[in-house]
C-alpha cells in the first residue's frame, strides 16, 4: 500500500527530438534488489513500443551504480557516452554520468 518506486518517461521539447523520451527510474533504497525496478522499466518499455510517437528512450546513470547499469543493459540499453565528473559526492570525489539509450520503434 505504499509507494516504493517510480518511473517516468519525459518527452523532449524540441520538434526534432519529439520522438525521444528521457527516463527517470527510482526505487526506495529499502526495496532495491526485489525486481521492482525491472517491472517498472519493462512496463514503460512495452508502453513506449506501442506508442507511435516514441522511438527512443534515453537515460543517465551514475557510473558507480553497477546494479542499475546491469538492469539497463539486460533490457536493451547501450552506453552511448559519459559525462565526466558530472556527479559530485564531496570534495574531490566525483562520478561519471553514463548516457544510455534504447530504440523502441519497430524498425531499428
Amino acid at each position: 500500500g505504499e509507494v516504493v518506486g517510480q518511473a517516468v518517461l519525459d518527452p523532449l521539447k524540441l520538434a526534432v527530438t519529439a520522438h525521444v523520451v528521457d527516463l527517470t527510474l527510482a526505487v526506495h533504497e529499502g526495496y532495491q534488489g526485489r525486481g521492482i525496478g525491472r517491472r517498472l522499466l519493462s512496463h514503460l518499455i512495452e508502453w513506449a513500443e506501442r506508442n507511435p510517437n516514441i522511438e527512443r528512450i534515453e537515460l543517465r546513470v551514475r557510473s558507480g551504480n553497477a546494479a542499475a547499469i546491469h538492469l539497463y543493459q539486460a533490457l536493451g540499453f547501450v552506453e552511448e557516452g559519459r559525462l565526466r565528473r558530472r556527479i559530485k559526492l564531496g570534495p574531490g570525489h566525483y562520478l561519471d554520468d553514463i548516457v544510455m539509450g534504447r530504440w523502441v520503434a519497430g524498425d531499428a
